[in-house]
């Protein structure tokens, strides 16, 4: 249940970060005069593409020693996990800026409201499927990533993935099966918490994805 808990804190914190990170993203490429959009896409797209552990040693050496000792945190993995699945909350945000009219942004600002305004009252409603996106693919993943997670953890901050694979290697098998089937469990309730969200708020969550 321990694991089951870290695997759920940590998932959920990258979820948020990743979506909301990739909105900010997919805004300031499209929506300003900026050279690094290049950049940008590069490096979220290259912590997608790269091996699992490659990234789980690349983050203990970067993060072995002051003044970012993140080494055996809840910090590491959550930074981890939103790192690696950033690049679809980027390119659903630049997908749905695409279909976005400028025009609308312009007459915000016609009217005297400021960037920052626009941005919350305008563009953010319009964009909660690529938020949406970007949440439920980075938890889910998440939930279930290994191989890199399995260099990150610590005693103390154990995933329930890292559990699971450890407790098959020791041929406790039963133990396995009974925490893969607590996972599945927890994230089938997560996914109905947030049907429930939909339908109490009207913020379309599944229906966009489709």
């Amino acid at each position: 249940f321990d694991a089951i808990r870290t695997s759920l804190t940590v998932s959920l914190q990258a979820g948020v970060v990743a979506a909301v990170a990739g909105m900010g993203l997919a805004y300031l490429c499209m929506r300003t005069e900026t050279r690094l959009r290049g950049i940008l896409e590069l490096t979220t797209l290259v912590g997608f593409a790269l091996p699992g552990t490659v990234m789980g040693i690349g983050y203990v050496l970067a993060f072995n020693r002051p003044p970012l000792f993140l080494t055996g945190t809840l910090a590491i993995l959550t930074l981890n996990m939103m790192a690696r699945f950033l690049a679809v909350g980027l390119e659903a945000g630049v997908s749905k800026l695409h279909q976005i009219d400028v025009s609308i942004e312009e007459a915000s600002a016609d009217l005297g409201a400021g960037l920052l305004t626009t941005f919350r009252r305008i563009v953010l409603p319009l964009l909660s499927s690529a938020f949406a996106a970007g949440f439920l693919f980075t938890f889910m993943q998440s939930m279930i990533s290994l191989s890199a997670a399995i260099f990150l953890v610590a005693p103390g901050n154990l995933l329930a993935s890292v559990y699971i694979f450890n407790r098959a290697r020791d041929g406790d098998m039963g133990i396995a099966c009974a925490t893969s089937l607590l996972l599945i469990l927890s994230l089938a309730a997560c996914l109905a918490g947030l049907a429930v969200l939909t339908r109490r708020s009207g913020f379309r969550i599944f229906a966009a994805q489709v």
